[in-house]
């Protein structure tokens, strides 16, 4: 590691030097030891006080991470700022360790708890896709947020990556800040201080490109923000084809729902949503010609109280019939188009 490196070159130095001086190793913890994979990262984090001991000589590198202390980890990355106002969560009493943190947080939008119970659950430990999107909230706040989106529909379980968290993780895979756990992402599995310790380390001292500044490359058309959110829906979408059976009233895309159902279920995913009926759907956003259409704009049928998702190239994906579920096939499977609109 390069710590390890750095500390036998400065002992060769000091030996050549005929000095004599006794070189203190810089770890604290009498549970992290230089061969340990994550030694460097506790290291990192510890330099630069980000995240402290559970004492004085313990570090607890296997220990799961709450959610109130990983908060706290990106308040101190924050700068430590006051509060806007007071945290609201049922659950955050005035006074504890983490009650600014999660204040802080919850303000900048990097949490937003649990909204049907109103709590924020302190202790719970933060699985693997929270830290995926509290640190993507987190890049976004500080202006480090970008682009680049890595197709995670390869590993085995990326069905079990909650809609909340998909964009995130996505974001965090192409960063590698969040790397795949024995070939899974395992999004539900929860994250212990060593591997945090890593991923603060990761996100420290990568020089991605911030948002805004990917397109001014040479040669590298302007690319607007709609046509990229709108390729994340159906990208979002597509992992779902072949897979959500058709239910009518159905609201899930696991068990099953219905045409409008499969698209409000999907744009929710993104933080939009949508009304439940077609026909509520079909006067929302704005309407488009068929020649501008972009991928994410819904399609509107004029045969049938039908609709589905633009997916590109002349495509759509949609819920078809009770045999069939989820499909991506020819845009006028329903003959011609009664209205296009833009939501995004």
């Amino acid at each position: 590691m390069k710590i390890q490196k750095l500390l036998k070159t400065a002992g060769a130095i000091i030996l050549a030097a005929g000095l004599s001086v006794n070189v203190v190793q810089a770890a604290v913890y009498t549970d992290v030891n230089m061969a340990d994979w994550y030694y460097e990262s506790v290291q990192y984090v510890s330099d630069k006080q980000i995240m402290t001991g559970l004492d004085s000589a313990t570090f607890g590198p296997g220990q799961p991470l709450a959610r109130a202390q990983f908060t706290v980890i990106l308040h101190r990355m924050a700068g430590s700022p006051e509060p806007a106002v007071p945290s609201t969560f049922s659950d955050v009493e005035a006074g504890e360790w983490y009650s600014d943190a999660v204040a802080w947080a919850s303000s900048a939008g990097i949490v937003t708890g649990y909204i049907d119970t109103n709590t924020f659950m302190p202790g719970q430990s933060v699985t693997r896709q929270e830290i995926a999107v509290m640190m993507y909230r987190f890049a976004r706040y500080t202006g480090k947020e970008s682009k680049a989106r890595a197709d995670i529909n390869n590993y085995p379980d990326a069905l079990q990556v909650s809609s909340f968290s998909y964009e995130a993780m996505q974001w965090s895979v192409a960063h590698e800040l969040v790397k795949g756990d024995k070939g899974n992402l395992n999004p539900q599995g929860t994250t212990n201080r060593a591997e945090c310790s890593t991923i603060i380390q990761r996100y420290l001292e990568n020089d991605w490109i911030p948002t805004g500044t990917e397109n001014n490359k040479p040669g590298n058309p302007s690319v607007p923000e709609g046509t990229e959110k709108g390729q994340a829906v159906v990208n979002y979408a597509r992992q779902w084809v072949g897979k959500t059976p058709y239910q009518y009233a159905g609201n899930s895309l696991t068990t099953g729902t219905d045409c409008s159902g499969f698209v409000k279920l999907i744009y929710a995913e993104f933080g939009i949503t949508l009304p439940r009926s077609t026909w509520e759907q079909e006067v929302i956003g704005i309407e488009v010609e068929e020649k501008d259409m972009q991928p994410g704009d819904l399609v509107f049928f004029s045969a049938y109280e039908h609709v589905g998702i633009y997916s590109g190239n002349g495509k759509l994906i949609h819920m078809a019939t009770m045999e069939q579920g989820t499909v991506e096939d020819e845009l006028k499977w329903m003959g011609p188009i009664k209205t296009i609109r833009r939501v995004l």
